[in-house]
């Protein structure tokens, strides 16, 4: 693979035409930029779940000190120290940085900020829950209590109970239990932040929960009948998908998956159209100009999703050969640890 891909994909992004004017310039500066010049209406704002992630790519927990001080370390510092969990103190004190940047940069301006929820690590397919199953009763947002489904062990996709046990591959039941708390504590302090922006800025910022439609779409938390109501073109679409991990068998059929791509955790061609009929939703409730998720061109999307159009028939070795499900796991994570976009100002 390319040395830096991270840099190298930030370079073509935020800087396409190689101005040496615009080499310093991120995300942030490219909002006030445009802000300040013909205007910007409305800026999407997903960020937070690198935050976490890594710990399912790890299987382990390296945990912030939870003092607040790492939204004033260098971003170097913070790379070197290899966090994998931001505690909530310290998620909420870089949080809060980031909003007052994107606040200085639409200064006066009327854009609307749509803030995009952190998804629990627990549905991501590449950490898949073997063995016994706990439920445990968490609160929603409404005080409502349900009961939320666990396992005994997470692992890699691939592999079973005996072999996470064996191995000590895995997180334990506690441990993502703890993932996932600290998740659904970072998704309180967004929302507590944009009501506390709004009174300061009326009408500016906007959750769209995507954590909820992600909780909506899990299959087995859901015990296979998950509850997301998709959109119509999805009804008598074949085959359907699911957020398990990709799976093919020998005559090309798909018979899993389809809304996480081969890494197990980031999304597919067809989950990002859906993440944008999510955004959509929220943004045509409050009023945005042309804002309508009926209008996505799904047979264009699902075309474009190469995954679900040609199927990869070789995954069925993946899941019968030890040995190279676990070279295509170090390719998955050398992959991740390139990719670092965590909450880092």
């Amino acid at each position: 693979m390319p040395n830096e891909s991270l840099a190298r994909t930030a370079l073509k992004v935020l800087n396409p035409l190689l101005k040496t004017s615009h080499k310093d310039k991120s995300q942030i500066d490219w909002l006030k930029y445009h802000a300040q010049g013909e205007g910007v209406e409305n800026a999407i704002v997903w960020l937070g779940a690198n935050n976490a992630l890594g710990t399912i790519l790890d299987l382990s927990i390296r945990y912030t000190p939870g003092d607040g001080t790492t939204a004033n370390m260098p971003r170097e510092t913070l790379l070197k120290k290899g966090w994998n969990l931001w505690h909530p103190t310290d998620f909420e004190a870089d949080y809060k940085k980031l909003l007052d940047k994107i606040d200085d940069a639409i200064a006066g301006k009327t854009t609307k900020v749509f803030l995009g929820t952190v998804p629990l690590v627990s549905i991501a397919p590449l950490a898949k829950g073997v063995g016994d199953t706990f439920d445990v009763p968490i609160k929603n947002d409404d005080g409502i209590e349900s009961n939320v489904t666990y396992f005994k062990y997470y692992t890699y996709f691939p592999f079973d109970e005996q072999y996470a046990f064996e191995t000590g591959i895995n997180l334990s039941f506690t441990q993502v239990l703890h993932i996932d708390n600290c998740i659904r504590e970072y998704n309180k302090i967004i929302k507590r932040l944009q009501e506390e922006r709004n009174r300061l800025y009326p009408d500016r910022y906007y959750i769209v929960d995507v954590s909820n439609v992600l909780d909506q779409l899990a299959f087995k938390r859901n015990n296979g009948v998950p509850k997301y109501i998709f959109p119509e073109y999805f009804n008598f679409k074949y085959p359907t998908i699911n957020t398990k991990y990709y799976h093919v068998d020998q005559e090309k059929n798909l018979k899993q998956g389809g809304v996480f791509s081969l890494d197990g955790v980031h999304p597919t061609a067809i989950a990002h159209g859906l993440i944008a009929y999510e955004f959509l939703k929220v943004m045509q409730r409050v009023n945005v100009a042309g804002a309508n998720p009926n209008l996505l061109d799904w047979d264009a999307i699902f075309a474009s999703d190469s995954l679900y159009r040609n199927p990869i028939t070789i995954m069925q070795e993946i899941y019968q050969n030890t040995h190279l499900a676990e070279w295509v796991l170090r390719i998955a994570k050398r992959l991740h640890h390139e990719d670092k976009e965590k909450i880092i100002i």
